[in-house]
């Protein structure tokens, strides 16, 4: 009996390993999903709402990820125009917005909620 035992965990342990291997996406199907996901754009859904950084600086990313491309550090005195938040793929929430670099350009992208004095915005995109 324990014999069996045995062996039956070696053949779920196995079929789980074979079956993760499989499914596994490729490097390059993880690179086009990072691309598309880092690079997700909104409409100004949360009009009337603006933040601040809540420390020296923060960056304003081409995606809602830790791993999506800095656009540029954003200090606390300078306003961000909310738009929208999303949950991103690991349950973190990030806000799309808005900011004047102060050359008469408005430069969008993705700020963690967490670097947000006010949290960030409360419409979903």
């Amino acid at each position: 009996m324990k014999i069996l035992k045995t062996w039956l965990t070696m053949g779920a342990a196995a079929l789980m390993i074979a079956g993760g291997i499989a499914s596994a996406p490729s490097v390059a199907a993880a690179e086009t999903m990072d691309a598309v996901f880092c690079n997700e754009r909104f409409s100004d859904k949360d009009s009337s709402s603006a933040d601040h950084v809540n420390k020296a600086t923060a960056p304003l990313r081409v995606g809602p990820a830790e791993r999506c491309q800095i656009i540029q550090h954003i200090p606390s005195d300078v306003s961000f125009d909310l738009h929208c938040f999303m949950y991103n793929d690991v349950g973190n929430t990030w806000t799309y917005g808005r900011v004047f670099d102060g050359s008469q350009t408005w430069m969008e992208g993705w700020i963690w909620d967490g670097n947000l004095a006010g949290n960030g915005s409360l419409i979903p995109c």
